[in-house]
């Protein structure tokens, strides 16, 4: 049986831990975490090391960035990438993530997610606890889809984008790089990026 090392050692890392626990293919599952020795456990799962540990033992592993930060945990997984590491996927056996889609490696799926027929997923993906997207989407590499967030069929997400809690995204959508959707919003237009949008129907909040 495999490895797993799960880097950065928080609650979002605790529920990759979970679900890779629940899909009973790794003998071992462990965190490495910056906050190390001070932190030798997360919950019974041990923390082995710092956060260059995995740079170190990087063909002892598959691993995942257990990081909710988009930009951070994108960047360390092209890190890994690029000194050819072997990138861990995560779905937990709840989830209905369609064979006849594309899924970047390093992606997590957690509980009750559903990702339907012909969509493309980026690297580092997150498609978090009930969310949903529907077919032929496109989500870039390092993006963040909420809880029970929904994206219609057909719609294109720029990368390193969160669609946050409960957020919709209707048919065709484009939304642009770096965009931030607030919880509970609604897209019924394309979204240009690198800004946060809100309300129903969803607009760029001016700071």
């Amino acid at each position: 049986m495999k490895k797993l090392l799960i880097i950065g050692a928080s609650g979002h890392g605790r529920v990759i831990a979970d679900c890779a626990e629940k899909m009973a293919c790794y003998e071992q599952i462990a965190f490495v975490d910056a906050i190390y020795p001070e932190k030798t456990s997360n919950l019974h799962w041990p923390v082995i090391g710092d956060d260059t540990f995995w740079q170190k033992h990087i063909k002892d592993f598959e691993i995942v960035v257990g990081i909710g930060n988009n930009d951070i945990r994108l960047r360390i997984t092209r890190d890994i990438i690029a000194r050819g590491g072997k990138l861990a996927t995560i779905i937990h056996p709840s989830a209905v993530v369609s064979e006849h889609t594309d899924i970047g490696a390093g992606s997590v799926f957690f509980a009750s997610s559903v990702v339907n027929i012909g969509c493309k997923l980026g690297i580092a993906t997150i498609v978090n606890t009930g969310a949903s997207v529907d077919h032929d989407c496109e989500i870039a590499d390092g993006c963040h889809i909420a809880p029970g967030a929904n994206i219609s069929g057909g719609a294109i997400i720029g990368e390193k984008s969160w669609l946050g809690i409960g957020s919709q995204v209707i048919e065709l959508i484009k939304i642009g790089d770096s965009s931030y959707i607030g919880a509970g919003a609604t897209v019924v237009s394309d979204l240009a990026g690198h800004a946060t949008y809100v309300g129903t129907p969803a607009t760029q909040l001016r700071k």
